[in-house]
C-alpha cells in the first residue's frame, strides 16, 4: 500500500523526535520520576493532536538552534512569526474533555523548547479549568523550574501583584508525558478574580504600551487608541486612561520622574523595588518585552507587576542597597524612577523593614520547605546555575544586605 507525502514525512518525524526523547531526556529535568504525578496530587492532562498539527509544530520548529537568539535563529523567527497560528485541538483533563484553541507560546520563544517539548498559550472555548480565565500559557518546567514558588512566596511577602501558577503531568501529542506549569495571564480574567479594578494593554505589544525608546510617543499613542476601542469604558474613563497614558510617558521620556511619582503607587513601586534589589533582579523581567504595568481606572495610578522572568542573581555590592546586576536589562521605566532620592528612600525602607521582619533562619527554612519535595524527585538541576533555582543566591543576597544594614546603624 502506498503511502501519502504527508504520512511518510509524520512517521518521519515520529521517528526524529523518539530519538530526540533519548538525546534529551537525562538532561531534561520536565520528565518526571513515575511516582511524582500520584505521589503531589497534580492533575493528568492530554492534548490530542492530529497529523498535520504535528507536522506544522516541526515545520514551526524546524530552524530553531540553542536558546533561540542570535542571527542563527533569524530564519527561525521569520518563519516563526508568520505561521505561529491557533490550532484547534481537544484535551483532557482528570477525564473530562475540553475543546480548545493552541499555538506555540510567545512571540520570540527564548528558551521554551527542550527536545520535543515546548511551551504553549492555550484557549478554552468554554469552562475554563484554570483560575477561572479561557486564556493561560502551559511553560515547559526547564523553563523557570522552581522560580515561580519562591517568586510567589516572596512577591507575598512584599505585598506586590503577581500572577499564579499550578503544575501539572502534562501528555503533548505523541510525546512523553512531562511536567509544565499552568500560568496564570495577566488580563481582565486576572483582575476580575482578584476584584481588582485594573485594565492593561499587553496583546500583541510589548511593554504594555509605556514608552521605552524602541517606539515612540506618536506611535505608543497610536496603538492605545485602537486598544481602547476593544473596551466599552465610557467617553469620560477612555479619555482619562488616554490622558494619564500620554502624561506617564512623556514623562519617562523627559526623565521627569517627578510626575512619574505622582501617577504610581509610590509605596508600592518602592516595596517592588525592594523584592528587585533583594532578588539581584538583573532587569530581564522589566526590559521593554517582559515589562507589565497595569492600570487602576478609579484611582487613575499605574502599577508594574511581578512576572517569571525576574531572575536571582548575586550581588555585587550590597553598599548603599545597590545592585550593579540589576541594570542589564533594565528599562526606561525604572531607569528614570531611580534617580528620585525620595523614592529611592522609600525603597530604602521598605528594604529595610523586610529585613526587621524576616531573620535569616526563617527565610531559610522557608526556601527549604519550597525546595525540599523536588530536591527529593531530583526536579531540580544540579549545575552550576542551580542557586538562581533554587533561592541559595537570594539568601545570600539577603545576609549581604542585613550585614550592609546593621554594619550602618550599629
Amino acid at each position: 500500500m502506498l503511502l501519502s507525502l504527508g504520512a511518510i514525512l509524520f512517521v518521519c518525524y515520529k521517528a526524529f523526535n523518539t530519538l530526540d526523547f533519548k538525546l534529551n531526556a537525562v538532561a531534561n529535568l520536565a520528565y518526571m520520576n513515575a511516582d511524582f504525578s500520584e505521589k503531589h496530587g497534580l492533575k493528568k492532562i492530554e492534548l490530542n493532536t492530529s497529523n498535520s498539527d504535528e507536522l506544522h509544530f516541526n515545520r514551526l520548529y524546524r530552524d530553531y538552534y540553542a536558546e533561540g537568539l542570535g542571527p542563527e535563529n533569524d530564519a527561525f523567527l521569520q518563519y516563526y512569526s508568520k505561521n505561529n497560528a491557533w490550532r484547534r485541538a481537544s484535551m483532557v483533563i482528570d477525564g473530562e474533555k475540553y475543546k480548545v484553541q493552541v499555538k506555540s507560546h510567545g512571540r520570540t520563544p527564548y528558551a521554551h523548547k527542550f527536545g520535543a517539548l515546548f511551551s504553549l498559550a492555550v484557549k478554552f472555548k468554554k469552562n475554563a479549568p484554570f483560575f477561572n480565565s479561557n486564556r493561560v500559557n502551559f511553560v515547559i518546567y526547564n523553563r523557570i523550574q522552581m522560580r515561580l514558588a519562591l517568586l510567589e512566596h516572596f512577591a507575598q511577602k512584599f505585598n506586590v501583584l503577581t500572577t499564579h501558577y499550578e503544575l501539572i503531568d502534562f501528555k503533548f501529542g505523541e510525546r512523553r508525558r512531562a511536567l509544565y506549569f499552568v500560568e496564570q495571564r495577566i488580563n481582565e480574567d486576572f483582575f476580575k478574580t482578584n476584584n481588582l479594578p485594573y485594565i492593561v494593554f499587553n496583546d500583541n505589544v510589548d511593554g504594555s504600551l509605556i514608552y521605552n525608546q524602541d517606539f515612540s510617543l506618536e506611535q505608543l499613542e497610536h496603538q492605545l487608541t485602537l486598544a481602547l476601542e476593544q473596551h466599552s469604558y465610557s467617553t469620560t474613563l477612555k479619555k482619562q486612561i488616554k490622558d494619564d497614558y500620554q502624561a506617564f510617558n512623556k514623562a519617562i521620556q523627559a526623565q521627569d520622574h517627578n510626575t512619574m511619582l505622582e501617577l504610581l503607587d509610590a509605596n508600592y513601586c518602592a516595596r517592588l523595588e525592594a523584592l528587585r534589589v533583594v532578588y539581584g533582579c538583573d532587569g530581564h523581567g522589566f526590559n521593554f518585552v517582559n515589562l507589565d504595568v497595569v492600570y487602576d481606572t478609579i484611582k487613575h495610578v499605574f502599577y508594574p507587576i511581578v512576572n517569571r522572568d525576574i531572575v536571582s542573581n548575586k550581588i555585587q555590592d550590597c553598599q548603599g542597597l545597590k545592585n550593579q546586576a540589576r541594570q542589564t536589562y533594565i528599562s526606561n521605566f525604572w531607569q528614570v524612577l531611580e534617580q528620585n532620592e525620595h523614592f529611592n528612600y522609600k525603597t530604602q525602607q521598605a528594604l529595610y523593614d523586610f529585613l526587621e521582619q524576616n531573620n535569616s533562619a526563617d527565610i531559610a527554612h522557608q526556601i527549604n520547605n519550597i525546595n525540599k519535595q523536588y530536591l527529593e524527585s531530583h526536579l531540580l538541576k544540579k549545575t552550576s546555575l542551580n542557586n538562581r533555582f533554587d533561592g541559595s543566591t537570594l539568601l545570600d543576597n539577603i545576609n549581604c544586605l542585613r550585614t550592609f544594614k546593621n554594619e550602618k546603624y550599629h
